[in-house]
């Protein structure tokens, strides 16, 4: 998804030359394709046009020309079939779902309490806000993973160290005689707005959202981009800060250390985080039930054992989460893995209760 814009844009492409009927086509393909998937994949059209801004203020091109270019053009066809089934689709949703009977989780609501939840995805992407959620579910959960811990572990504290030097070694790229240009900054900060508001707004216009089931640091599906988003942003910051202290050797010798600790840190920090959420679900019962339900899914052992098994993981699921009428409750849980089951393997998931 993130490499698709990518493909449709490219430097190239600013020069003047006759599209071809194919390059079209195909890029409408794409577009329709895109609108084919999960709400998510839906961001890559705005996404896509960002990116042709982007690509030509970092190629020093002028937004006027860009505009008449090829790649608009592409992004143009891609917008467009993008847009010839997303409309269709969600008039089609909207029938069948206005009466309330569908995942209640994709209801949308556009209000301004969408806006409050916007912001409170954005900031969860920051890594801060995720150490600390997971910080929190760690002492939580009665058990404890601290840095000492983490340097204990022989395997985790090999993977911190290669993080240490491949981060040293990244900021010693910076040492080329040709200094970045700043407005190549520029163009990353533009990506960097795009991939982290976007995929908050799209996700936050969920009614589920608003009424505030995620808290602030919660990983939910927009974090996958909106982390990279902060990301981009922290290497557009860098590249305006090298720019800026190029002229002074020493300036620039102090900034290197200063980024490299803050990455190093930063590195370890997320390694640690990510540590202590495996922690949690190790001890918590409910997410150690549903990795054995998703085992048991896909290696679907046919033999009465095999079938006892998953009816006793359904039933002890259902003790946690009984409510019939909830999507996450052990009743629509069953249903909903019967379906798949007889569709995989020509049998319900349970047969024997």
């Amino acid at each position: 998804m993130v490499g698709l814009p990518q493909v449709m844009v490219q430097s190239r492409d600013f020069a003047a030359r006759l599209t071809r009927p194919i390059e079209l086509v195909l890029c409408a393909l794409a577009g329709a394709a895109a609108a084919m998937f999960f709400d998510l994949v839906y961001v890559v059209v705005p996404l896509t046009i960002l990116y042709l801004a982007a690509l030509a203020i970092a190629a020093g091109v002028p937004l006027r020309v860009a505009a008449r270019s090829p790649a608009a053009r592409r992004v143009a066809a891609l917008t467009a079939g993008f847009f010839a089934v997303f409309v269709p689709v969600r008039i089609m949703i909207a029938n069948e779902c206005g009466d309330g009977s569908c995942y209640s989780g994709s209801d949308l609501d556009p209000s301004t309490d969408a806006l409050f939840a916007t912001f409170d995805r954005m900031v969860s992407g920051l890594p801060p806000a995720g150490w600390r959620f997971n910080g929190d579910l760690i002492e939580a959960s009665g058990a404890f993973f601290g840095f000492r811990d983490l340097a204990a572990n022989s395997l985790l504290l090999i993977l911190a160290v290669g993080l240490v030097g491949w981060t040293v070694g990244v900021i010693r790229i910076d040492r080329a005689d040709s200094p970045i240009p700043a407005r190549v900054g520029g163009a990353l900060a533009l990506v960097a707005t795009g991939l982290i508001v976007l995929p908050a707004l799209l996700v936050s216009l969920s009614t589920l959202v608003q009424r505030g089931e995620f808290a602030i640091g919660r990983a939910w599906r927009d974090s996958v981009l909106v982390e990279l988003g902060w990301g981009v942003a922290f290497v557009a910051v860098i590249v305006v800060l090298m720019q800026m202290a190029a002229p002074v050797p020493s300036a620039a010798t102090a900034l290197r250390a200063v980024l490299t600790v803050m990455l190093v840190g930063g590195l370890v920090a997320t390694l640690l985080a990510n540590v202590r959420l495996q922690e949690v679900d190790r001890r918590d019962p409910v997410a150690n039930l549903t990795n054995q339900i998703s085992v048991a899914s896909v290696d679907f052992d046919l033999t009465p054992e095999g079938d006892a098994h998953r009816c006793s993981l359904l039933d002890r699921y259902t003790e946690f989460a009984p409510n019939p009428e909830a999507w996450i409750g052990g009743p629509m849980l069953r249903a909903n893995l019967d379906r798949l089951a007889v569709a995989r393997h020509g049998r319900p998931f349970c047969e024997s209760s």
